[in-house]
């Protein structure tokens, strides 16, 4: 970083590596205008490595009018440098190592039930939300929707739908019941009650049929 001071208006200063060093992120020069300067202008360089070396640099001032010298110029380069982070090649996940994850998972535990909701990046009127059993198998679609909450005993499922109603659907008759506008459904343990954000007014609290809905005072 290099620094310019001075009692004047209209000067700019630009500072440039002869030699630039790859990668060369960025360069700036300092100045100002419009009447006296009351602080330091900066000029600095930021290098993707830290140089090394003896470097030389072009300090070049435009200057609308003269004024006397003498000119000096002052870097100070800080005294201390973080060390660079090397690159680490076990990080990087490529294609061939993924399908080599996937082919290295255990089977879930004899007897462990229950069902996993997913969603895709599907476009209405295409359907983007899932049901399938735990190990993937079985997949079927049920809705286009959006924040889908799977009830405790995974027979209904609570969504927000494309005009912002909140909405349960009944895995086992396909009936859907509508609530208020609502999103980022929550069921209860025992899948009675389901909390929702309703924008503006904050957090309700209904019966999983629709009914006894209540606004959660907070604050």
């Amino acid at each position: 970083v290099f620094t310019y001071e001075d009692n004047e208006g209209g000067i700019f200063i630009n500072v440039m590596d002869d030699v630039p060093q790859t990668p060369l992120i960025e360069v700036l020069g300092g100045g100002g205008g419009g009447g006296p300067l009351t602080e330091k202008k900066l000029a600095w360089m930021n290098y993707g490595e830290i140089p090394s070396g003896l470097r030389r640099f072009t300090i070049r001032a435009d200057v609308p009018y003269r004024i006397n010298g003498p000119w000096q110029v002052a870097w100070n380069p800080p005294s201390t440098t973080e060390p660079i982070p090397t690159s680490a090649p076990e990080a990087c996940l490529t294609s061939e190592k993924w399908e080599q994850v996937k082919g290295q998972h255990e089977a879930l535990p004899a007897g462990l039930g229950g069902k996993i909701l997913f969603t895709t990046d599907a476009m209405p009127p295409d359907i983007n939300v899932f049901i399938a059993n735990l190990d993937g198998s079985d997949p079927r679609g049920l809705v286009n929707g959006y924040y889908p909450a799977l009830s405790p005993d995974g027979t209904h499922i609570a969504f927000m739908s494309q005009n912002v109603s909140l909405n349960i659907l009944d895995l086992n008759n396909g009936q859907t019941i509508l609530l208020e506008n609502g999103t980022n459904p929550v069921w209860s343990p025992d899948g009675l009650r389901i909390l929702f954000y309703s924008p503006p007014d904050g957090l309700y609290l209904a019966n999983a049929d629709g009914t006894g809905m209540q606004k959660i005072e907070t604050g």
